[in-house]
């Protein structure tokens, strides 16, 4: 139930108008659905951790704007996007970068917002109702995007002894980001070795050695205002860190800003542009970076994948 207008008379009470909201109720009876699926949910077994290992060393791996469960059709086959694509070209960038990362000790999995395209049953954006292109149905997306996450956070289980799950809020999945840590958290509750990280803002943290590393889908703030909201928001952490760093996404494109203590990263995006972007020129190179910290001299490496680099179904050597 929604706003109720009321038109009286002389006569008292003549019309009553009551606007309902029935996807409301479907999105109750879904949630509800989701809890109780959970409740029995399976637990993965843990994986043996690999051996001969940086200890000193973090790879962080940013996966941004993904917008799986996006359709974008193109008449050059490079431009075009569905769940099928995106799922082939995440998990090849994904296995491509971190076949090419230095040997670290832990790894920061980052899905830094807007992993799914759209956040409901209905493919539009969660504030403005805008309509979106969507491949499928609702149910194809969260597959897509729950098979790309379960198989990078396996591969990164593989490949380094920690891995640190961040699962950011982004505009396009402000609900659907809230589960997603929740499910991911439980059904890896036997991985010792796995932490994901949890927060009820869309403002993320986390230590290693004197290195201090954020994540903020960039909805919220630009990157000249987050020093001063991870210094306010995170005083104990800022306080004994000498190097802070912030990943952000939602603009698809690279921009960095050193500003006020904290070197600011806008991560590409492994999408092409769609049409709403190309309309109005937004034309971006796409990619997928790692970047790789030291615990006490901060940053001392980065790799770029291009997903040109497996349009044919085959990875180029690195």
């Amino acid at each position: 139930m929604g706003k109720v207008t009321i038109q009286r008379g002389p006569g008292g009470v003549e019309r009553v108008w009551e606007r309902q909201h029935p996807e409301d109720v479907a999105l109750d009876a879904m949630m509800a659905r989701c809890e109780e699926r959970l409740a029995d949910f399976p637990r993965f077994l843990p994986v043996t951790p690999p051996t001969s290992r940086v200890g000193y060393l973090t790879n962080f791996l940013g996966l941004f704007d993904l917008h799986i469960g996006e359709k974008i059709s193109s008449d050059d086959p490079e431009g075009r996007w569905d769940i099928a694509i995106a799922k082939e070209t995440i998990t090849s960038s994904v296995a491509h970068a971190i076949a090419v990362a230095p040997h670290a000790r832990r790894i920061v999995v980052c899905f830094g917002g807007d992993a799914g395209h759209y956040d409901s049953l209905k493919p539009v954006t969660p504030k403005s109702r805008h309509v979106l292109q969507s491949d499928g149905h609702a149910d194809d997306m969260v597959d897509g995007v729950l098979d790309v996450a379960i198989s990078t956070i396996d591969l990164a289980l593989a490949t380094h002894e920690e891995v640190y799950v961040i699962w950011a809020e982004g505009n396009h999945d402000e609900f659907s980001s809230l589960w997603m840590r929740k499910m991911l958290a439980r059904i890896y509750a036997n991985e010792t070795r796995l932490t994901v990280v949890q927060s009820k803002v869309a403002y993320y943290a986390l230590r290693f050695g004197k290195v201090m590393l954020c994540v903020h889908h960039g909805h919220g703030s630009k990157l000249t205002e987050l020093a001063g909201k991870f210094a306010a928001m995170f005083r104990e952490m800022w306080g004994q860190s000498t190097y802070a760093y912030c990943h952000a996404g939602h603009q698809h494109h690279i921009h960095e800003k050193e500003k006020d203590g904290m070197i600011a990263t806008q991560h590409p995006t492994l999408a092409p542009s769609d049409d709403y972007a190309l309309s109005k020129g937004l034309i971006s190179r796409r990619g997928l970076m790692l970047i790789t910290y030291h615990d006490a001299l901060g940053e001392v490496s980065r790799n770029t994948t291009r997903p040109e680099m497996f349009s044919r179904g085959e990875r180029l050597a690195a």
